[in-house]
């Protein structure tokens, strides 16, 4: 709860595991962390799973490009119009246009598709692609913060950030209904001890009950 909101839903959570250890019902407070971490678990292997896309689109980009006169030079030193050489096996170093050469291209790693894909004078090649079998000399036509594999981990890093419209749904309930939860349970522990001393220890364990019940752990767990 330390630098965030303190009545949000993983504070409720916590609330709701102590106020079932103060009522005895220990199963239920096991219930809420086992539930609890259940959620952040999967929060986790989706994190996992988006930083490996990343790492598998990252992959895709050549070191270097190699240029007509042998040399090889790193693929953000490329400017538009550069003529650069993709040998057989080689990794197609930035988006261009095929000037001279034919050959097949692999772009099973970027787009999906099976079956490799002619390239003649004329066609256009994307960046991360792998050429096969033939020579193929190539004119750029972006630079390498512009070229299809930086759109690709721009695109996955923006979908990472982004919330989808269940999360959002699902704070802006929590703002409202955690507050009320708390506020309820408060004023059920401690108004009837000021009107009623003697029968105020039985609206406190409802007050602690009512916690547990308004746990909303099926939220937690459906909102990784």
């Amino acid at each position: 709860l330390v630098g965030g909101p303190v009545l949000d839903v993983n504070g409720l959570m916590s609330v709701a595991c102590m106020g079932a250890v103060g009522i005895g019902q220990y199963v239920e407070a096991a219930a809420v962390v086992v539930l609890f971490g259940l959620s952040e678990w999967l929060e986790h292997k989706a994190t996992a799973k988006a930083r490996r896309a990343i790492g598998a689109i990252l992959e895709l980009r050549p070191d270097g490009a190699e240029l007509l006169n042998g040399d090889i030079v790193e693929v953000e030193q490329v400017p538009v119009g550069t003529v650069v050489v993709v040998r057989p096996g080689a990794k197609v170093p930035l988006d261009g246009v095929v000037t001279r050469g034919s050959s097949t291209v692999d772009c099973a790693a970027l787009t999906g598709e099976s079956v490799p894909v002619a390239k003649k004078p004329g066609d256009e090649l994307a960046a991360g692609t792998v050429n096969q079998a033939g020579f193929l000399e190539m004119t750029t036509t972006c630079t390498a913060d512009n070229s299809t594999v930086a759109r690709l981990v721009e695109l996955v890093e923006q979908a990472q950030t982004q919330r989808s419209a269940t999360e959002l749904l699902v704070e802006r309930f929590a703002k409202l209904y955690t507050p009320l939860v708390v506020l309820t349970s408060t004023l059920l522990a401690t108004v009837p001890w000021v009107i009623n001393p003697a029968g105020a220890e039985d609206y406190f364990y409802m007050a602690l009950t009512l916690l547990v019940v308004a746990c909303p752990c099926a939220l937690v767990v459906s909102t990784p």
